[in-house]
């Protein structure tokens, strides 16, 4: 899994409710092996998170959890991206 966030998108966007509440994201583009095309997706931002910068990442093993049904599920509070570099492996 490839997550790539361009120059252009290097920046939060809110969504905001009909009730008022506020929901901060940004848009990037997930590369998924088996997939033609790549797709974009909203990376979920906290109100005082700053947008990442332009680069390639992958998910932290913090992002996943089991729920209590005991299926695999990404936790959007704790949503943490690793840069990747040239060779596609995890940054150190």
């Amino acid at each position: 899994m490839k997550i790539q966030i361009n120059k252009e998108d290097e920046q939060k966007l809110v969504q905001t409710t009909n009730t008022g509440k506020q929901f901060f994201y940004q848009t990037a583009l997930l590369h998924l092996e088996g997939y033609r095309f790549p797709q974009e997706m909203h990376i979920p931002l906290q109100e005082n998170d700053q947008p990442h910068k332009a680069g390639n990442y992958t998910l932290s093993d913090e992002a996943w959890s089991i729920n209590r049904f005991k299926n695999l599920e990404y936790n959007r509070f704790d949503f943490k991206l690793i840069p990747l570099i040239e060779n596609n492996q995890k940054a150190a």
